[in-house]
């Protein structure tokens, strides 16, 4: 490639890469932009009472597609040595 042309590749690839970014951020709402330490507090969610009934409902689930939990544990076993004894209370 000869100068001009390789100069006019370099400056189209830096008005590509500006414009995207400025378009990528404008995009992006500003709760995932802002730390949570910023958000007051949860405000508590009022609770009333009902009678209960005793019914019949119909429960349906349709859906397609993949289940992610929000968090997850991992347990591990902290036993050391051979259990020597173990004690029953009747």
């Amino acid at each position: 490639m000869n100068a001009p042309k390789l100069w006019i590749a370099g400056l189209s690839a830096a008005v590509l890469a500006v414009s995207g970014s400025y378009l990528w951020l404008e995009g992006m709402p500003t709760s995932v932009m802002k730390p949570a330490a910023n958000n007051p507090a949860a405000r508590p969610v009022p609770v009333t009472t009902g009678v209960v009934k005793d019914q019949e409902f119909a429960i349906s689930r349709v859906g397609l597609g993949t289940v992610q939990a929000y968090n997850t544990v991992t347990l591990r076993a902290r036993v050391d040595g051979e259990v020597q004894k173990i004690a029953i209370a009747a």
